[in-house]
């Protein structure tokens, strides 16, 4: 009679064995591993293209007001500082010869020529005009003395300048050129206009400005 084994009954010997025994290996067939192409630049995502955009929009606009604003009120400054030395050297001036009537006269020349670039609509004025145009784009008024020596006093003799205060004058001109504020939109310059639509007084006021010579009350170019 034949007995079978169980697997129980294996001796230690023949599982050692059969451990030493080599084990079939399987083998896997993956692919290769392929690294993603790099991330170009170009082209430009739609965000990109916007912020290029905006900053072309913003530099425009930047040099539209410098144009329009910063340049111009530097050019002011540089004026205005100009006139006001001008004006305290004619005092310097009329400190050592004391002729009112010639400083009043460096006074109006100084003024004309600041007003040559700021308000050249204003350069044909004289007398009385010249004084109320300059109240009216500053808002300051006048005293009589001061509106005499602005109006005529390089042609007045000097003993019907005796009221007239060189210090006050100085005062009262640098205060103007600090408020003084010229705004003609609707008027061309007298040297803008053809001699055909210019008036006669226009021509003779534009003729003496470029010669040097004074025109009238007021009217030192």
């Amino acid at each position: 009679m034949t007995s079978t084994a169980s697997p129980s009954s294996a001796t230690p010997q023949s599982a050692a064995q059969s451990a030493a025994l080599p084990q079939p290996t399987l083998t896997l067939q993956l692919e290769d591993i392929h690294q993603p192409d790099p991330v170009s630049f170009w082209p430009l995502a739609p965000g990109w293209w916007l912020l290029l955009a905006l900053s072309i929009v913003l530099a425009l606009c930047l040099r539209y007001a410098q144009k329009r604003w910063v340049n111009p009120w530097q050019s002011q400054r540089q004026l205005n500082k100009h006139a006001r030395e001008a004006v305290l050297h004619g005092y310097q001036d009329w400190q050592s010869h004391r002729d009112i009537s010639r400083f009043c006269a460096e006074v109006n020349t100084q003024l004309k020529r600041y007003c040559r670039k700021q308000a050249p609509a204003a350069l044909p004025l004289s007398g009385e005009d010249w004084v109320n145009w300059m109240e009216s784009c500053s808002g300051i008024r006048f005293n009589p003395e001061q509106r005499l020596a602005l109006a005529s006093g390089p042609y007045q003799p000097v003993e019907h300048l005796s009221a007239v205060n060189a210090d006050s004058l100085r005062d009262a001109v640098l205060t103007w050129l600090d408020k003084a504020a010229f705004q003609f939109p609707e008027e061309q310059s007298p040297e803008e206009k053809s001699p055909e639509s210019q008036s006669p007084q226009e021509r003779s006021h534009l003729q003496a400005n470029v010669a040097g010579q004074p025109t009238g009350p007021g009217g030192a170019s």
